[in-house]
């Protein structure tokens, strides 16, 4: 099992916002944006992208815009100053959460050897008292049949039962079982254990004996015929799902152990917190709200956003977040305090990532910096080349390649590239960059009326835009002008 947060090949959550300390130098130029070392997004250049696009015209989208163009001009400088930031010191801070995962995996799986796992004995013991069940069923489905249908389909549930044997059941299955995953594997169910098969189908299988075949068992999917496998037949999975809830008894036991020791509390009233900082963790890297405390340390907002950073998108956590009810906020919070108290373990007992292993995170990124550069068409090379037929800098020619793709982005001509956590942390400590609260109101407003004067036609729907939306939380301002330097 695994506690911490499991590594993924740097694929993070995108990026809408800065770190480190709020600024405001850009306050006093209201006709921009945004800057990135030299390059300025003036406010006329961002209403009319907007303006002229089918995004909606909201505070959220336009930040995300101002980061995007943020982070791809970086990209661009980068290139074209052939940086390939393989800077060891930032690398490791950019990949905090991936180290820290290291640390802590190691740490629990050298717990985790110690724990007993259960012998065959021991699952023979859990077969026969139901703790662990293994059936395999033919299915004939019924949701959604009208009551004629209904009554064909438990008619051919009859007839097959009265053709089974023992001998002849998994022939059968294969053929006539509408669950098609487990009629592949002759109707054979994966082992399951109490709650986890509707209560008809449980019931069922805990009324047949083992070898024997049951009767039709109606469920809200359809008619089951069940065939209770004997346990030698399936030992060698028995074996293997009592390990695995041994295991996760042990982990529960663990776990349990190292919250009453720590005296872990999660603070109230910080449902809210949670989500803006699970939303826009790179933006929250500097808030000091307390979410939790324990013996001996505590999680900050902060500390949150550096441990979200490091899921990844696929796993959906801010639209999750989003909707779930302030109920789960404390279990949410709960899995990245489990998280510290196994780190913490993990660096009292000095556990550090193999070097194997971080030389391959730190060749991950390089990777992954290689490929975003190649896809926004603003590799080294290419740019070197152009910037030499032109005679004109590279910088130049870098931060024309960047502004061509995000207007391409916008006019749905071009795909989004995300721009990897880590790789924008690094570009966004070693360059010159901000975003301007007051520039990007400013070009809302501008946009409202590029829009009005582009498209006078009657009011529809618009097709989804090419900028990726952020979840919404309240109006999806953002909170202060961000920068660093």
């Amino acid at each position: 099992m695994k506690r911490s947060i499991a590594f993924s090949a740097i694929a993070l959550t995108l990026i809408f916002s800065g770190c480190g300390k709020m600024k405001d130098a850009l306050s006093a130029h209201s006709d921009l944006v945004a800057s990135a070392e030299s390059q300025k997004f003036t406010v006329t250049k961002m209403s009319e992208l907007l303006g002229r696009s089918q995004a909606p015209l909201r505070k959220d989208v336009a930040n995300a815009l101002a980061n995007i163009w943020v982070n791809y001009q970086l990209v661009g400088v980068s290139a074209a100053r052939n940086d390939s930031l393989n800077d060891q010191k930032l690398l490791d801070e950019a990949l905090w959460p991936f180290i820290a995962n290291m640390k802590a995996k190691t740490w629990y799986d050298s717990v985790a050897k110690g724990w007993a796992k259960p012998d065959s004995s021991q699952a023979l013991a859990m077969y026969n008292s139901a703790e662990i069940m293994t059936a395999a069923h033919i299915l004939i489905l019924t949701q959604g049949m009208a009551p004629g249908q209904k009554a064909q389909a438990l008619q051919k549930a009859k007839t097959i039962r009265a053709s089974l044997t023992t001998a002849n059941f998994a022939t059968v299955a294969k053929k006539e079982s509408q669950d098609k995953q487990s009629g592949q594997q002759g109707g054979l169910l994966p082992p399951f254990r109490h709650g986890e098969m509707v209560p008809e189908f449980e019931a069922g299988v805990k009324a047949t004996k083992p070898g024997e075949i049951s009767g039709i068992i109606e469920s809200q999917f359809g008619y089951h015929i069940i065939r209770r496998a004997p346990y030698e037949e399936v030992k060698g999975s028995l074996v293997q799902a009592a390990g695995t809830a041994s295991m996760a008894r042990a982990d529960s036991v663990y776990m349990a152990t190292l919250e009453k020791d720590a005296k872990v509390e999660v603070k109230p009233n910080v449902a809210q917190k949670v989500r803006d900082i699970t939303v826009d963790p790179e933006s929250n890297l500097g808030e000091n709200t307390v979410i939790a405390t324990w013996k001996g340390g505590k999680l900050t907002g902060g500390r949150l956003a550096r441990w979200v950073q490091g899921i990844p998108p696929q796993a959906g956590i801010a639209q999750r977040i989003m909707s779930a009810p302030d109920s789960v906020i404390p279990q949410f919070v709960m899995n990245f305090v489990r998280n510290e108290l196994i780190l913490a373990e993990a660096e009292k007992h000095n556990i550090e990532p193999k070097a194997d292993e971080l030389k391959a995170l730190r060749n991950n990124f390089l990777l992954e910096l290689t490929t975003t550069k190649s896809m926004l068409g603003l590799d080294s090379k290419s740019i070197a080349d152009s910037a030499k037929a032109r005679n004109v800098s590279a910088e130049v020619i870098a931060a024309q390649r960047a502004e061509a793709y995000i207007e391409g982005l916008m006019n749905q001509r071009a795909q989004y590239i995300p721009i990897a956590a880590p790789i924008s942390h690094v570009l966004r400590q070693k360059y010159d960059w901000e975003v301007s609260t007051a520039g990007i109101a400013r070009a809302l407003e501008l946009a409202d009326k590029v829009r009005k004067r582009a498209d006078s036609a009657a009011a529809v729907a618009p097709p989804p835009s090419a900028v990726p939306m952020p979840a919404t939380k309240d109006n999806g301002a953002p909170k202060d002008s961000q920068a660093r330097r």
